[in-house]
């Protein structure tokens, strides 16, 4: 997908906010409800199984119901160039930076700053094992 492209034809892809080894996350914004989201698609390695288990995690995440968990909105697949067959998930947007970007920013946290982030974590964790997510 490239910025300005629509997908489902409700999702509009606007800028690309981060990749890792499996895929890669566009910012974007739900054109009905002008919300801002995420889409995060999988680079299929495994396309087959891939798939599958990238539509399970977001199944399962979904189920979840925690300010520490980003919410689920949508997910499915879509066909890219030369009909590659491209899964997806869309979720809340969150803003804010990750940990490594603040302490790049910030250096050494306080003790109790580095607790709070820490057991945020955890729950997030915790609402996952308890939904016998592991």
């Amino acid at each position: 997908m490239r910025p300005g492209e629509l997908l489902l034809g409700k999702f509009r892809v606007e800028e690309r906010i981060g990749a890792g080894g499996m895929g890669v996350v566009y910012g974007g914004r739900h054109v009905e409800l002008a919300q801002p989201i995420a889409i995060k698609f999988l680079l299929a390695h495994d396309a087959a199984r891939d798939v599958r288990r990238f539509l399970r995690e977001a199944r399962a995440v979904a189920m979840l119901d925690s300010p520490h968990v980003a919410r689920v909105l949508d997910a499915g697949v879509t066909v890219a160039q030369f009909g590659a067959v491209v899964p997806f998930i869309v979720l809340e947007r969150l803003h804010g930076c990750d940990l490594e970007t603040l302490l790049k920013r910030r250096g050494r946290l306080p003790v109790a700053e580095a607790i709070d982030y820490v057991l945020q974590a955890c729950r997030g964790a915790a609402e996952a094992h308890g939904a016998g997510i592991v």
